[in-house]
């Protein structure tokens, strides 16, 4: 079996399911099934042959799925790349794998891949393929035993090293090995929905999302900005009604400091950790904060995910026993001495795995293949089995589960992620005048923080400036990797045979490290800083100080939200990840948040906040082309957005038609009108007498309404539903008068049919999907109350209106208006087709002159936006 053929079955069964949302985006299986097979052939016309090497290079998207399915279906073989990873990270991948063609999908800017054009090799962005075109099924070219896919780990050589996973060991995972026995799941409970917020090059996300799709679940992506965002991620759990979330238990720890998440946790059914050691009080408080059913698992990327799983129970946490549970169907776990002889039950051992999903070995690396995966005879009795070498410690409780106590060898977890010391210890080698260097971790008692640590020795008098050395290391390996502390000796300590001797490596105590640069905090924001540093970390006051660095303290990406968020409540301000490691030093990132204060005050920044229940709100520049459209012609219906949906043969109109009236009550934008300062004057709609001021129902007055246009909020306007025949849809799509409300007409069609005409002025295309979706939730009985604080469009449009008084706006307009008003430029005539098959000449000037006399005139000689 093949997990993309499996998948194709499963999309068959349930064609309509959805398999992914991503961004209020629903993509169902059959769909999802179409997209790939598309994308598949496109690859096999291009030339992908069977066990040819296909990189992906993505952000968090969908389309990763899209892709991985397309590249197994043409025959290839996929390897996941991260945009974000250093340079040197990515080129080194692309040159292990030589790819014909890499599919990619980021961000302008992210990374640079147009050299790899100079190797004549393809970049095809996954964005911009015709997912409509060639939807069929294509045939299958693979044997089950030809590798799936590469998956690169950390390396001991200073570079990652790529682990092979064939295809009989993915399908067999996902079909089996998450069961008991083959048929019952491990999992106690039913579950639907599932969160995906982890890493793709993370051996969980087999879990997310491969095994949950052949199981026909649900997948909720979250964005590059939701990810690793916990305020975000709890509205996507509550939004979506995540009931099932895998991750490691550093990340769920901090995460659950937001009130926010934690309470989102409540409606979870199952919660899975796994990817490093974890601690009672761990468990504890994740218990305290959640009704779900805990999982512990162990697994590595060799054995394809998790070969041990195991539900914690009361008695577990009452005993300070948290095992990993039992393998899992088709699995093995030994547990063998430096002779490879299996230890009695207690006694401390290697962890070996074995089993039908352990991995074929490392691509281009067969040393370490032989090295990691051995053929041995565990008895006499039993027959010859593949072992994978795991590097971690263990030993059996006499109820046959597993305690995992951490690593064997120097290999490092620092925040679920695996690290090669040596990789580490290679790189930073690299640079000038270290002779040699040994990387360790190590926990701060204070926060339970995981640091790396560097000893290193150097041919210089003077120490190495650390800041340039982590500049230096993030060039070349991802920042988790960069130690946090950098300890100079003499000469490593040796062991009487003249081998390294670790263990002699002189203790370090973290907290006194971040003690002895104390410096006391001058500036009130130095003061600040320190406070929410020795907040969020637990510290004394002489612990953070203003040449104190965030990183050796602890800040890393799991927890630097906390700080983000605390500084834009306080200042009002925006900063990221990318300025902590700019100014990691608190002196240096109190003058950066101090300069960034004083622009905003130089530039009147504002925020969009919520103005109260206003009726009037001014047009937007987005809104004012369409409005001066309406005014020159009143009768097209050019600006018309009908959407018509099928509805299902067991749809209750009555609920349907509530529905839609709930929605059309909870959207103030789908109630408003659009008129100019004469015609609300002339309609009595103002109250001169009060302008500028506020009354008593936090209702904001028009201010300045000469020469500009507003938008109304008409609370007594009423939404009609019509029914009429499928003879009649044609006459239905009409001119709307932007004048009166409401400017949506929903129509049911002999009761199969539903269409929902909305001027454009109000909707776009996300708008609408959004509406969709808010009648589909209600008509399901979803329960997602708006409390009246959202912000709305009428609020943008107040803070729209505010931005262009501000200094900043003034400065850009002026720079365009001198640059235009240099320009020479000739006004050519436009040919225009007309009703009659005839041509006639277009006065473009003309219409260009009365058009900006308009414009001057109803906006006083300033657009609204450039």
């Amino acid at each position: 079996k093949f997990y993309s053929s499996e998948f194709s079955r499963i999309s068959k069964n349930i064609p309509d399911e959805t398999a992914i949302i991503f961004e209020n985006k629903k993509i169902t299986y059959e769909k999802l099934d179409q997209m790939s097979n598309s994308l598949a052939h496109y690859l096999r016309k291009f030339g992908v042959k069977r066990n040819d090497v296909v990189p992906i290079i993505c952000e968090r998207t969908f389309l990763y799925v899209v892709a991985f399915l397309a590249v197994m279906k043409a025959g290839g073989i996929f390897v996941y790349i991260n945009p974000k990873f250093p340079k040197e990270r990515i080129e080194y991948m692309i040159n292990d794998v030589k790819p014909k063609i890499i599919l990619k999908y980021y961000n302008e800017g992210t990374t640079d891949l147009e050299e790899f054009k100079n190797m004549n090799i393809t970049l095809y962005d996954l964005e911009k393929h015709d997912y409509n075109d060639n939807i069929e099924n294509i045939s299958n070219i693979n044997e089950s035993n030809d590798i799936c896919y590469i998956f690169y780990t950390s390396g001991t050589t200073g570079n990652p090293k790529g682990v092979l996973v064939s295809h009989d060991n993915l399908t067999h995972y996902c079909l089996y090995s998450q069961t008991k026995n083959g048929k019952k799941s491990v999992y106690d409970r039913e579950y639907k929905n599932v969160l995906v917020y982890t890493q793709f090059t993370f051996a969980m996300v087999i879990v997310e999302i491969y095994y949950s799709l052949i199981q026909g679940k649900t997948l909720i992506f979250s964005n590059e900005k939701e990810f690793n965002n916990p305020q975000l991620l709890s509205n996507l759990i509550n939004k979506w009604n995540i009931e099932f979330i895998e991750s490691t238990p550093s990340r769920l720890d901090n995460y659950m400091s937001n009130d926010n998440f934690k309470k989102a946790l409540h409606n979870v059914k199952i919660i899975c950790v796994a990817g490093e050691s974890i601690s009672v009080n761990f468990i504890k408080n994740l218990k305290k904060n959640s009704k779900a059913d805990i999982y512990v698992c162990f697994g590595l990327t060799e054995a394809t995910a998790h070969a041990a799983c195991g539900k914690i129970e009361d008695e577990d946490i009452k005993n300070d026993m948290i095992t990993t549970g039992n393998t899992t169907c088709n699995y093995q776990i030994y547990i063998l001495d430096k002779f490879l002889k299996p230890v009695p039950v207690g006694v401390i051992g290697e962890i070996y795995i074995a089993g039908y999903s352990i991995a074929k070995g490392y691509y281009n690396r067969e040393d370490l293949t032989n090295e990691r995966f051995i053929n041995h005879d565990i008895s006499e009795n039993l027959k010859q089995v593949k072992l994978y070498k795991t590097g971690d410690k263990g030993k059996w409780t006499k109820e046959g589960r597993i305690i995992h106590l951490g690593r064997v060898d120097f290999q490092l977890k620092i925040r679920g992620q695996r690290v090669e010391a040596l990789e580490i210890e290679n790189k930073i080698k690299e640079y000038n005048n270290i002779d040699n260097c040994i990387v360790i971790s190590k926990k701060d008692d204070r926060n339970n923080e995981d640091h790396l640590l560097c000893y290193y020795t150097c041919s210089e008098e003077k120490n190495i400036v650390e800041e340039d050395l982590k500049n230096f290391l993030l060039l070349k390996i991802p920042s988790y990797m960069v130690p946090s502390f950098y300890i100079r000796l003499e000469e490593f300590p040796l062991s009487a045979n003249g081998k390294l001797n670790r263990r002699a490596l002189p203790e370090i105590d973290i907290s006194n490290m971040s003690k002895k640069n104390y410096v006391m905090p001058e500036t009130e924001t130095e003061i600040l800083i320190c406070n929410i540093i020795r907040m969020i970390f637990n510290l004394g006051e002489k612990e953070v100080g203003r040449k104190s660095n965030l990183f050796e303290i602890g800040i890393n990406s799991l927890n630097a939200f906390r700080f983000i968020s605390k500084i834009k409540s306080i200042y009002n301000i925006k900063i990221g990840m990318k300025d902590l490691i700019k100014h990691p030093i608190i002196d240096e990132i109190s003058i950066y948040i101090d300069n960034m204060r004083s622009e905003n005050k130089n530039n009147d920044d504002i925020d969009i906040i919520k103005k109260g229940q206003n009726k009037y709100f001014p047009i937007t520049s987005q809104q004012l082309g369409i409005y001066i459209d309406f005014k020159k012609y009143p009768d097209a219906t050019t600006y018309n957005t009908p959407a018509i949906l099928r509805l299902k043969n067991d749809t209750d109109i009555d609920i349907l038609e509530k529905s839609i009236q709930y929605v059309f009550n909870d959207n103030p934008i789908l109630k408003t009108r659009y008129l100019n300062y004469d015609e609300l004057e002339k309609n009595k709609e103002i109250d001169l007498t009060k302008q500028g001021n506020t009354n008593n129902e936090n209702e904001m007055i028009i201010e300045n309404l000469e020469n500009k246009f507003y938008g109304v909020i008409d609370e007594k306007a009423e939404l009609k539903i019509e029914h009429i025949s499928s003879n009649n849809i044609k006459s239905f799509i009409r001119p709307f008068n932007l004048e009166v409300a409401p400017l949506i007409r929903v129509a049911v069609v002999d009761n199969s049919l539903l269409i929902i005409d909305i001027h454009h002025i109000i909707v776009d295309g996300t708008s609408i999907s959004i509406l969709i979706e808010q009648i589909n939730e209600r008509y399901y009985g979803v329960k997602n109350e708006t409390t009246g604080d959202e912000i709305q469009y009428s609020d943008y449009a107040w803070f729209i209106n505010k931005k262009v008084e501000t200094n900043e706006y003034n400065e850009k307009f002026k720079f365009y208006e001198e640059m235009f008003s240099t320009m020479e430029y000739e006004t050519p005539e436009i040919p225009v087709k007309t009703n009659n098959n005839e041509h006639y000449k277009y006065d473009f000037k003309r219409q260009v002159s009365s058009y900006q006399k308009l414009i001057d005139k109803e906006l006083n000689k300033k657009l609204i936006d450039i």
